[in-house]
């Protein structure tokens, strides 16, 4: 559909997507002239009081982050419904936009360290790290990775500083170790992704305390395999590995791409 003025045509609407808010907010009469450009199109029209109500309740439950005029990171505010009856325990930010620098530095901010790395992936990590090459290639978060493993607390006393580095070690290291758990083997046939995981990997090592905790961690989801699923052997001097939990594919698994046709399954 095409929205002209007076001017000729302005731009071009598509499906969900909306016309006259300023007009509304204006309390000024539209004059656009609609031209469709499909048969069977379908107009909402939303009342100017129920529009403005509906944007107040949306500003009042967004965020915005700004920097040097721009804003870089927009989150939304939605209810974090517990598992009985669908209340609302508490209320979390959702993110709604932003770059890609600023999203993956809130998603960092806001990971949470347990005690043995067992806890589930949070959705929206996962969301970010399965479509990121759409707004981020592998290049450029890796290296975003490492430059907050390496960041620095600028002010603060040194307890401060040390806390703050280890803490970030721990939440990058814990970030790309969901990653490669959504990935697994098919991360090592990127290039860029597998020279960085094992520069990574050597730093990890050369930190004593970090690779000390990460160590019992693994230790600790081994001891859960072998309640689960009978494994017998635990060995006391595993060293640190991205892969160490990934099993050999069956077969040649590949990433699904945009170009490929429908699956196809074979009769048994």
């Amino acid at each position: 559909m095409r929205l002209v003025f007076k001017q000729g045509i302005v731009t071009t609407l598509h499906e969900g997507e909306d016309f006259g808010q300023l007009a509304l907010l204006n309390d000024a009469p539209r004059a656009a002239t609609i031209i469709l450009r499909e048969d069977n199109c379908h107009f909402l029209r939303v009342d100017k009081q129920d529009f403005i109500r509906i944007l107040k309740d949306v500003e009042a439950n967004t965020v915005r982050l700004e920097e040097h005029g721009k804003t870089v990171l927009v989150l939304e505010k939605s209810a974090d419904c517990n598992g009985q009856g669908g209340a609302a325990a508490n209320s979390k930010y959702t993110v709604m936009s932003g770059t890609p620098e600023k999203i993956l530095e809130h998603l960092l901010d806001t990971l949470k360290l347990d005690s043995n790395g067992n806890d589930p992936i949070d959705p929206c990590v996962s969301d970010f790290l399965l479509t990121h090459k759409v707004f981020m290639p592998s290049s450029q978060l890796c290296s975003a990775l490492q430059h907050h493993y390496q960041a620095e607390l600028s002010k603060g006393s040194d307890q401060e500083k040390t806390a703050y580095i280890f803490n970030t070690k721990q939440k990058v290291v814990k970030l790309i170790a969901q990653w490669v758990a959504l990935f697994g083997l098919l991360l090592k046939e990127d290039p860029e992704v597998g020279d960085f995981l094992e520069k990574l990997k050597n730093e990890v090592a050369a930190d004593y305390r970090l690779s000390s905790i990460l160590k019992e961690q693994f230790r600790e989801r081994r001891r859960t395999k072998v309640m689960e699923n009978g494994y017998q052997s635990l060995s006391r001097n595993q060293q640190f590995d991205w892969f160490s939990s990934c099993e050999e594919p069956v077969g040649r698994l590949q990433p699904i791409k945009a170009q490929d046709k429908g699956a196809q399954r074979s009769g048994s």
